[in-house]
């Protein structure tokens, strides 16, 4: 988000490129007034140039990207990048739920197809049967403040790769325009090679409810540079709907009534007695946005992976 501010206030009049702030395709193809220049001679009072209306921020989109996570109070979430070969194929958010497992939203390391074969449209398919093998997770730490007034002392990021295993049961069906008709199942673990040095977020025992507060943590993604952002942000969402039958997805409205565009993956997180505890992944970036997958319905299946990849029977949350 800093590199987008950075476009957005000191670039922007050079070179008057569309920013990221929510709208991008739509103001991506607006220009700037041109304005006939008077002869040198006449003396007329010339009005001052129009402000670009990219330039017009609406401060509220800065909330959605949320507050930098300075203190590592979420280092649990992680940067997921999926892998063909040794090409980056996506670029995600994630987050530990033990030592050896990154647990990530399903369709952000497995592709979309075309179902019917129809020409230049037709509904799409996210399934376990088209997903990449390999990925890779980012672990980001804040490096404490140099110098008085400083917000930190930069940071250092810790690469660890992994193999893909999405959930046998993974379904999601988009319609023409990419709009969700139906989703299930939209998980993915990546089994670490090497563990983490810290234990990863604890599962919450319970769904969550019309109108609680969730925190929802995330690198966003840079819609300019077409790369995902280079700082883990956190912000608080409100519950509007729970998931159905069809749609597995938990609607929710997030700060300042707008629809933000950030990644998927990362973790909604609850405020529980013993701190943070995991309620869903993000599905920010698929569809309509503004929803999470809650994991309520699949608790066995995560305890029973955990179980697996660390070799002990996991506690009880």
């Amino acid at each position: 988000m800093n590199r987008q501010r950075a476009w957005l206030f000191l670039g922007a009049w050079s070179v008057m490129a569309a920013v990221n702030c929510g709208r991008c395709e739509e103001r991506a193809t607006q220009k700037s007034p041109v304005h006939a220049l008077k002869p040198e001679t006449e003396a007329v009072a010339m009005p001052p140039l129009p402000e670009p209306e990219f330039l017009r921020l609406d401060t509220r989109l800065l909330e959605l990207a949320g507050q930098v996570d300075t203190g590592n109070r979420y280092l649990s979430a992680v940067m997921v990048s999926a892998l063909s070969g040794e090409e980056e194929k996506s670029w995600c958010s994630g987050v530990a739920i033990s030592p050896h497992l990154v647990l990530t939203a399903g369709h952000c390391v497995c592709e979309r197809r075309v179902q019917g074969g129809l020409e230049g449209g037709g509904q799409s398919l996210i399934s376990a049967r088209a997903c990449f093998e390999a990925a890779k997770v980012g672990v980001l730490s804040y490096l404490p403040p140099v110098e008085q007034g400083a917000r930190s002392g930069g940071s250092e990021t810790s690469i660890h790769p992994g193999t893909v295993r999405p959930h046998p049961a993974l379904r999601i069906v988009l319609d023409e325009q990419g709009r969700v008709l139906s989703s299930h199942a939209d998980f993915a673990l990546i089994l670490l090679r090497d563990p983490l040095a810290f234990p990863g977020m604890s599962l919450a025992d319970t769904e969550v409810r019309v109108g609680d507060s969730v925190t929802i943590v995330g690198y966003g993604y840079d819609e300019v540079e077409r790369v995902t952002g280079s700082e883990r942000r956190f912000c608080v969402n409100e519950v509007r709907r729970l998931a159905t039958a069809e749609d597995e997805r938990v609607l929710i409205r997030q700060p300042g009534g707008h629809r933000y565009r950030q990644d998927s993956g990362g973790p909604c997180l609850r405020q529980g007695v013993a701190g943070a505890e995991l309620v869903g992944i993000s599905s920010r970036w698929l569809g309509d946005g503004a929803a999470f997958a809650s994991i309520q319905g699949y608790q066995a299946w995560l305890r029973e992976e955990i179980q697996h990849a660390e070799g002990t029977t996991p506690k009880s949350q």
